[in-house]
């Protein structure tokens, strides 16, 4: 099985193997050079650029898996429509360390992101939210 992976980095080992043992995965597809720019870095604006998000989502088959991760608002519109495709959608679960040290009159913050699972998108049924 493929795995299209769409995260502001690349597959770890430890993720590859969780994605092989948990769901047959064999081979991790990235997005363009150019997609993979554009989605590190994200227009801040209100306005939608969708159209290397459209040619990269007319590539995918249903008969795969994804991971995506990033942006909010963007990814909750490649999640949907990878979903309504019919695909299982996942996102990388992480334990933060996080440290802070003064420096003068400024604060420097290091985060160590360390891969716990991958939890799937799911849809709520009608009637769950109260």
């Amino acid at each position: 099985m493929k795995c299209y992976w769409l995260m502001n980095h690349a597959c770890t080992d430890e993720q590859f193997n969780e994605l092989n043992n948990c769901f047959g995965v064999s081979e991790v597809i990235y997005p363009s050079e150019e997609l993979k720019k554009f989605w590190s870095n994200l227009p801040c604006s209100t306005e939608y650029d969708l159209d290397l998000i459209f040619e990269w989502l007319e590539k995918i088959t249903s008969e795969a898996i994804a991971v995506v991760q990033g942006d909010s608002t963007y990814s909750f519109y490649v999640v949907n429509a990878l979903m309504d495709k019919g695909m299982r959608v996942f996102a990388a679960v992480t334990h933060r360390d996080v440290s802070e040290i003064e420096c003068g009159n400024a604060t420097k913050i290091t985060r160590v992101f360390s891969h716990i699972a991958f939890r799937e998108y799911i849809r709520p049924e009608k009637g769950d939210a109260k």
